[in-house]
């Protein structure tokens, strides 16, 4: 990316992520510079991963602590599900949905009946122990 004071870098990621910053963010300027892997940078294998399921785990685990791991794998895997008839406005709303109220995961009661639950990832009253993590100039994201 170019380092031209009139670049998008200058004029728009570099203030937001230090804005951000002072807010208690974790920013991470990773453009030419993210470590793909589990163990990398974000902890994601491609580019194309666009959950930070390291993060994600994380806060579903804090937030929620009701849930297990397979608790955890199921909402992850309805958080990325999209219908194929739907369209990106239909996907737009149900993932928002999602994020505002919450990841419904299916449990069973004692007596075997299922009942839904709302896996929350954002804590709204206490914004900053939300998975908060910017993952700035990501090529995927930019």
């Amino acid at each position: 990316m170019s380092k031209n004071r009139y670049s998008e870098e200058e004029a728009v990621q570099k203030p937001a992520g230090e804005l951000l910053a002072k807010l208690g963010w974790d920013v991470q300027y990773c453009f030419d510079e993210e470590k793909l892997g589990l163990y990398g940078t974000l902890g994601r294998e491609s580019y194309h991963d666009v959950l930070l399921r390291r993060d994600l785990e994380s806060a579903l685990t804090e937030l929620n602590e009701w849930m297990d791991e397979a608790d955890v794998a199921e909402a992850i895997k309805t958080l990325e599900h999209t219908f194929v008839g739907d369209s990106l406005l239909q996907i737009n709303e149900a993932k928002y949905n999602m994020l505002r109220d919450g990841i419904p995961v299916r449990k069973l009661n004692a007596d075997g009946t299922p009942r839904t639950e709302l896996a929350q990832i954002f804590h709204f009253t206490i914004p900053f122990v939300s998975c908060s993590c910017v993952p700035c100039g990501s090529p995927a994201l930019t």
